[in-house]
């Protein structure tokens, strides 16, 4: 039902108020939504939580300006995660190139992942399509969002683009 808060998936409601951000941002304040997915993030991931109180910044904010940015470093020595380990459906890396081991960035849905893709090329005032998409295809680099993210906007046109690895 439209409207009803969804306590067996409290994830489920941010994930809808963000979703409908993207494709109208009239539709709700993004400065509204940020203090709430901080206090979600807070409450349910671990790591996230220990480095906001090792800074002094508490589970509920008032301003979107005080949540701490989480360094890239960070993404390769903890599970940045708000949801069990079961529950994810996609991991991509970073490249490595540091010698110091791969980042991971774990997702429970890539469907906000995928809209912001979607608008953010579309708001950037990039071409419609079609692509020919010089990269691995997601099957051949299933780690690399790049190589997902050009999938996902070849998908979203209407006609067929081609991976040429």
């Amino acid at each position: 039902m439209k409207g009803m808060i969804n306590v067996s998936r409290p994830w489920a409601n941010l994930e809808q108020r963000i979703l409908r951000w993207i494709g109208d941002a009239a539709a709700e304040s993004f400065e509204c939504i940020l203090p709430e997915l901080h206090t979600f993030h807070f409450r349910h991931n671990a790591p996230y939580r220990a480095y906001c109180s090792s800074l002094g910044v508490q589970e509920t904010l008032a301003d979107w300006r005080h949540i701490p940015a989480v360094p890239q470093a960070a993404f390769k020595y903890a599970e940045l995660r708000s949801f069990p380990t079961d529950e994810t459906v996609k991991v991509f890396h970073t490249s490595g190139t540091t010698g110091e081991g791969f980042g991971r960035h774990s997702f429970r849905t890539l469907a906000l992942y995928e809209a912001a893709v979607r608008a953010g090329w579309k708001l950037a005032g990039l071409p419609a399509g079609p692509y020919l998409v010089l990269a691995p295809h997601p099957d051949e680099a299933p780690h690399s969002s790049l190589s997902h993210m050009l999938s996902t906007l070849a998908r979203a046109t209407a006609s067929a683009s081609a991976f040429i690895v």
